[in-house]
Parts: structure tokens; sequence; C-alpha cells
């Protein structure tokens, strides 16, 4: 079951210490239990001149079935099978190692990156975006495939092979999801349903105390692209299978992902940081049909730490300390809202961050391609414009609105200062210039 790559595609087995691999195999004893033998699907694991060997094999990106059991199902104890909580999707390695440690990694000392032959940015969530310079850049920034040193394996293998395994996912919901939703897009890595599978193993473990059935669910109303993998006539189908707290989190995810990528809200918040204990509430648009959504204090904070953790999955899997990675804008929201999160006291799942070292080890690069060079040359700001803008321009075309409103408990307890300054004087006979800042009058904030 594991299984890693080279600089050369090859097939090969791994060799461990007599020790490492004595204490290797006595913990995934206790972890397998008893599991039988090849015959009823057990996973290729056997001693090699006293070592562990491992097979290797470069047909698939990451795990493979070695051998199924009769019925095309594996025990959902076996790492082979992937079959934990739900069928269907698979998790890779940077995905796994996300799980176990509650956190992106910078994996550059561990991968060697190349690109995909096949690659289709067009078969993508991405496939909308009709701008040539727009398409280079994410199929430079999306093509890319890591082989991974025996050692991350190793590392990454004996790390989740102790994670628990997630509930199963209600049977009806998934058959609903295969059948009646449009999941057959791929992903920014990997297919739609491998990230969903992953949402639901991150949230059951580093975010125990919401439900884990939101990160499942949260792009079944939309998603950061003009895609919509439901229709809103599906929506009361979709409500049998969830609580209303579920449902009204799993709406709003895609409006609040949009207002975070859209760089609207969060500049808001961390400049009203010290009033936020007065607030009770947030207002904005629905997605799929602009509906106006509500969200009382505590749903919202809720609906912030899942955004923050579904972020873990856009990270970039290597080279952070280069300046075309560590200015991605993934990795740049994501850091701006775990500071946040974590200054502002409202982090409440598990998620953590070593943070990119300017100047510090930056490991291989795949192959030059025109979007890559454009991802080199282009300055932070300028990036970060593009992505801002992107999503302004996709809800824009879908007459879907990004106003939003933040509720305060009281007049004179709310945030009066508007984040402009006022060299001249203030727009709007609503505010006036205090301090060269402009302020709302009482009452209008």
């Amino acid at each position: 079951f594991f299984l890693s790559r080279g600089r050369t595609k090859r097939n090969s087995a791994m060799k461990l210490g007599t020790a490492a691999a004595a204490a290797l195999v006595a913990s995934l004893a206790l972890s397998f239990g008893e599991q039988g033998g090849e015959e009823d699907g057990a996973c290729l694991l056997s001693l090699n001149r006293g070592g562990l060997a491992v097979q290797h094999d470069s047909s698939a990106d990451d795990v493979v079935d070695v051998k199924k059991q009769k019925d095309g199902a594996c025990n959902r104890t076996q790492l082979c099978g992937e079959e934990r909580g739900f069928p269907g999707a698979v998790l890779d390695l940077k995905r796994k190692d996300s799980i176990a440690r509650a956190m992106p990694i910078d994996h550059c000392r561990e991968t060697l990156l190349t690109r995909y032959s096949d690659f289709n940015l067009s078969a993508t969530i991405f496939g909308s975006i009709d701008s040539w310079v727009k398409q280079q850049y994410l199929s430079a920034t999306m093509n890319v495939k890591p082989y991974w040193s025996d050692s991350a394996v190793l590392r990454i293998y004996g790390a989740f092979v102790v994670v628990p395994p997630p509930p199963d996912v209600n049977r009806d919901l998934l058959n609903f999801m295969n059948t009646q939703c449009d999941f057959a897009m791929e992903h920014a890595d990997g297919s739609f349903l491998d990230h969903l599978k992953w949402g639901w193993e991150y949230g059951t473990l580093n975010y125990p105390s919401r439900s884990p059935m939101v990160l499942l669910l949260h792009s079944i109303m939309g998603v950061g692209t003009n895609y919509f993998p439901m229709r809103v006539d599906q929506i009361p189908t979709l409500q049998t299978f969830v609580t209303d707290w579920e449902y009204h989190q799993i709406e709003s995810f895609p409006s609040m992902l949009r207002l975070l990528y859209a760089d609207k809200m969060l500049p808001e918040l961390i400049r009203v940081v010290d009033y936020l204990p007065h607030l009770t509430g947030v207002s904005m648009h629905r997605v799929i049909d602009n509906k106006l959504l509500y969200l009382s204090a505590d749903e919202f904070w809720a609906a912030m730490n899942y955004q923050l953790c579904h972020l873990v999955d856009f990270v970039p899997v290597s080279n952070w300390n280069g300046s075309s990675t560590g200015n991605d804008p993934f990795l740049v929201l994501f850091t701006k809202l775990l500071n946040f999160m974590t200054s502002s006291q409202r982090l409440e799942a598990t998620v953590g961050l070593v943070p990119p070292v300017p100047g510090g080890y930056v490991g291989d690069h795949p192959e030059v391609t025109f979007g890559s060079i454009i991802n080199s040359i282009t300055p932070s700001w300028f990036k970060w414009t593009l992505f801002t803008s992107s999503v302004k321009e996709l809800s824009g075309e879908i007459g879907h609105s990004l106003n939003y409103t933040l509720h305060w408990d009281d007049a004179s307890s709310c945030p009066v200062e508007t984040g402009k300054s006022c060299p001249l004087g203030c727009l709007g006979s609503d505010r006036h210039c205090s301090s060269d800042k402009c302020v709302c009058k009482a009452g209008l904030c």
C-alpha cells in the first residue's frame, strides 16, 4: 500500500532497516487486526531480507488496489481500498498529510514536480474561464504532478494509518450525489469527489465541535466559478439528508467563499476587530439564486472556520519559499484568514501553518510553460488583483450580488470608522472627517 515516486518512473521496492520495519509492522498489525491473506483482498506487505519491502507502482498517482476483494470492495481498515467513510473517492499523499497534521505542508524537500501530459483545464471547475491569459496561468498552477520520495511516503502513511476512519456517509445521500447531481468535473487536484472526501475526513478529525457534513457538501450549491452541481428545484431533496443548521451553512458556503475571495469582507473584519463582540449577524446573497441570507454571529463564525478548513486543500503542494509560489493567492488568503481567526480568538477548528521563509529552500519546479512565466514575473499585488477581480466578474455574470451587511447589537457600539482617510474630506452626507479618518454619523454605521 505504499506508493511513491522517484525522479524516474519505475517499479521497485523500498527497504527499511530491520528495527524500523519491525516497529512499523507491529504498529500496522495492531491497526489492521486480522485481515486474511491475498485471496480475500489483503494489501501487499512482505519482509524482504530482514527489511520491509513495499511495492511501488508508477501507474497511479498515489494508492492503488493491490488486490481487490472478490466483491470489488475493500475492508475499510485497509489502506489499499481507500473505502473509509466515502467509497468512490481517494486521498492522495498531500491530502493525507494535511488531515493527519491539521495544516497545509510545504513539501519542497519531499517532492519532484512534473506536469500531466493530458491535463485539460476545460474539464475542471475552471473550464468557464474564457480569458486566454488566465487559462494559461491556471493551467500552470494547477497542472502540477508531484513525485514523492520514499521517506515522505513512509512518514505520511505512518501518520495517516493511526487517523480514525470517519463515519460512513449516508448511502442514500451518496446515491443522490452520484446520480442526481453533477460532480463529474475535475477539481483543482483530483476529482471533485476526492475533494469532498477530504473535507469529510478533515472536518471529522480537526473540527469535531461542528458537523463535517458541511465540508462534505459545501460545493453542492455552487463553487468559486459559475458551476452548480445541483439545481434550485433539488433543494428540498438535499434538505432531507441534513439538519436545518447544516443546510443553512451549506447554502451560505459559496457566498462566504466569494466574499473572501473577492477581498470584500475580511479587510473590514480586520479593521473592526475590536467591535466584534457586538456583532449579532451578517446578511449576504446566496450564489445560486441571489436570495438574501442571514447568519447569526455563531453561525457566521462557524462558517468562517469552515472556510479556513476548506482553504487548506487549495494551498500549493510545494515551494512556498519561492517568489512565484509564496504570493500564490490561496496561500496568501489562507495566511490572512488564519492570522485573523487566531488574533480575534474565533478559531474553533484545528488548523496550523508553518509559514514560508523568503529566501529559504526551494525545490524543483515543473517544466516551464507560458503560464508559469506569467506566474513568475507577475507582481504580487497584480496577481492578487486578478484573483479578486475574477470572482467579482463571475458573480456579475450570473447576477449575484457581493453586497453584505454586518449587523450590530446597538448603534452606540458599532464601528463608525469607514476605513477611508480624509485629507480633503469625505464623500457622502452621512459621514464626516475626524482625525484624518472618515467616520459615520451616530447611529448610521
